[in-house]
């Protein structure tokens, strides 16, 4: 045979035993290349999914407010279901955590864990300047106006003092220590033994003999039921010091201007909302907290929340009405400051003669006036009448009456458009019409007639000028409050000027 042919065998032999081998390992090849295809579509789709996490956690950190607090009902508003509700509407969420110390919060802070907390202004002024304060105050949410206060068990001068280890504790008991009331306890030399917070300051006021608690609401009021318990000292005789504010991280408000400012807003329709639900507002702060009615009334009359209006006043944010912007905040801090360095607590002030570096009316100012639909105000029950607060530095003038009528004369109806129109400039207000008499006569029959005046103002009020019925509420007091009679004013004239409406000017809003 001739080698060509060989060849030839050979190369046809090759072929048929590549073609054999390449029929048995096809299956093989193609199973692997399949899984190979499955193990990249595997590789991309994690990818995909990493990817999506990835947005989707940015989405919600920029739709959520990580919050930090130590659980105070003054900060219950954020945790409420109706704030919940109205950011949930918003695709926004507030995440609040407690159960921390200040400084530790003010550490996460810092390190970008929380984007805002919830501090008395004390507070953030005594532990800010160890993490550069990283944050700005954004609003003032509220203050104490007695739901602080040192209870004493057994005498008042026998005792350490215990407090809760927080700067507004020191603060309290440092205004308490300046009163000349008190200047025979000598609170400032006492002995004090610091705790975690107020629920552990009431547990050693119920097993220990004698002392002063430093002690907030609610526990506050089950200090006072203790056996031979007194309140002593409280934060109502004071102003300006005792303010709960929001903090919000620097960073937050230039990289997500819009979830602040829009949290804001969720937080006053929420406040706004309670408002005028006082029902709602008790039986949900119940369910939450577990309070009985007396615990929970004794918390809302002794704390002021500020809402939007407020907060504009208290951040110095211009307002539309007649009202200059204030500064309410920055005195609280310029006063909180003065208080903490003469007592030592601080060895200088941390921010160097300059507040307004750590407040931002900014995120308060992009929410703009509130909107007037916002401000329908629905009837009170008289138990919410009575919670509300005159507005301080606001006196109509008031009405007069004719002696022994009850009817609107000339200068009265001429005064009460006067009044009529000062109130449609004002949504936020309501107002008490309180009616007197001249003196003498049968104190039942002046009684009855100052109520009648009043409630012909109130009816003038509403049929002639519109107002609202549900921003009046009418009230008599007989003889029993005359004015004071100026020097040399003729008798008829001070008896004419008894004769009168007295208009009392109350926030519109019973928190």
């Amino acid at each position: 045979m001739r080698r060509a042919t060989l060849g030839i065998l050979l190369l046809i032999l090759l072929g048929v035993a590549a073609a054999l081998t390449f029929t048995r390992l096809q299956p093989w090849m193609l199973a692997r290349a399949a899984e190979a295809g499955r193990m990249q579509a595997s590789l991309r789709a994690a990818v995909d999914r990493a990817e999506r996490a990835r947005r989707g956690a940015a989405e919600r950190a920029a739709t959520s407010l990580k919050v930090a607090g130590d659980g105070s009902l003054s900060h219950w508003f954020l945790t409420s279901p109706a704030l919940r509700k109205e950011a949930g509407r918003a695709g926004l969420s507030v995440q609040y955590r407690d159960g921390e110390t200040a400084a530790e919060q003010l550490r996460k802070l810092a390190a970008g864990i929380y984007d805002a907390v919830v501090l008395p202004v004390a507070d953030y002024l005594e532990l800010g300047a160890a993490v550069d304060f990283p944050g700005v105050i954004v609003a003032a949410l509220a203050e104490s106006r007695g739901a602080d206060a040192i209870v004493a068990l057994g005498s008042p001068a026998e005792g350490d003092v215990v407090l809760p280890a927080t700067s507004s504790s020191q603060l309290l008991l440092d205004l308490a220590s300046a009163d000349p009331a008190l200047a025979g306890l000598d609170l400032a030399q006492r002995p004090q033994r610091t705790v975690f917070g107020p629920r552990e300051a009431l547990e050693l006021a119920r097993t220990a003999g004698g002392g002063l608690f430093v002690l907030r609401e609610p526990e506050l009021s089950r200090a006072l039921r203790l056996p031979g318990a007194e309140r002593l000292w409280g934060s109502e005789r004071v102003h300006g010091y005792l303010i709960d504010v929001l903090i919000v991280r620097r960073a937050v408000i230039a990289e997500r201007p819009e979830t602040v400012r829009d949290v804001l807003a969720d937080y006053f329709r929420a406040l706004d909302h309670y408002a005028h639900n006082r029902t709602l507002l008790r039986a949900e702060m119940r369910q939450a907290t577990g309070l009985d009615d007396e615990l929970l009334r004794g918390f809302l009359e002794r704390i002021d929340f500020f809402d939007r209006r407020e907060n504009r006043l208290q951040l110095a944010v211009a307002g539309g009405d007649d009202r200059p912007a204030g500064d309410g905040l920055i005195d609280a801090i310029i006063a909180c400051t003065d208080v903490m360095v003469r007592s030592g607590r601080l060895a200088a002030d941390p921010l160097a003669g300059n507040p307004y570096r750590i407040v931002d009316g900014g995120p308060l100012a992009a929410l703009g006036e509130e909107p007037a639909g916002t401000l329908a105000l629905e009837p009170l029950a008289d138990e919410d009448w009575a919670e509300l607060k005159p507005v301080a530095g606001v006196d109509p003038p008031p009405i007069p009456f004719d002696p022994w009528g009850s009817e609107l004369g000339p200068t009265g109806r001429e005064a009460a458009a006067r009044l009529a129109a000062w109130l449609a400039e004002r949504p936020h207000l309501r107002l008490r019409l309180v009616g007197h008499t001249a003196l003498g006569g049968d104190e039942k029959a002046n009684l009855e007639l100052s109520r009648r005046r009043a409630r012909a103002l109130r009816d003038h009020l509403v049929s002639e000028h519109g107002v609202a019925a549900a921003r009046l509420a009418i009230d008599g007091r007989g003889a029993s409050e005359p004015l004071p009679r100026d020097p040399g004013e003729p008798e008829r004239a001070y008896r004419d000027r008894l004769s009168r409406v007295e208009v009392i000017a109350l926030e519109a809003r019973p928190l």
